[in-house]
């Protein structure tokens, strides 16, 4: 699968840089005045800096889920599984918790925790 690349095009949002992901395009924002007009270079357009700055914005949230999509317990036990990775020794005390509150995320105060 081919990474998503910002691209240029002038009749659009008059002069404006968009990104495909999901078969849906994201409008990133219009080209910065000042600067000369965007080209190719090796067949890929080259975006400014503010441009490439939203695009690593979008990207960064695209595969995330929602707060709201994983239980305290899960979260737990993706941390547990993690620190084991990295310290073994560290996480034997949460492996001998049994159970934890299975609240969500989205209802999820700091006098929650």
């Amino acid at each position: 699968m081919r990474q998503p690349h910002p691209w240029y095009s002038e009749t659009r949002s008059s002069g404006g840089w968009f990104v495909k992901l999901s078969n849906e395009q994201h409008f990133l924002g219009k080209h910065p005045i000042g600067l000369p007009k965007p080209v190719k270079r090796y067949g890929r357009w080259n975006p400014p800096s503010e441009i490439l700055a939203e695009y690593h914005k979008l990207m960064a949230v695209r595969d995330t889920a929602s707060k709201a999509d994983y239980s305290l317990d899960n979260i737990i036990a993706l941390y547990v599984e993690e620190l084991e990775q990295e310290k073994p020794k560290s996480c034997l005390s949460f492996k001998t918790m049994t159970h934890y509150p299975s609240k969500t995320t989205s209802g999820l105060t700091p006098h929650g925790v």
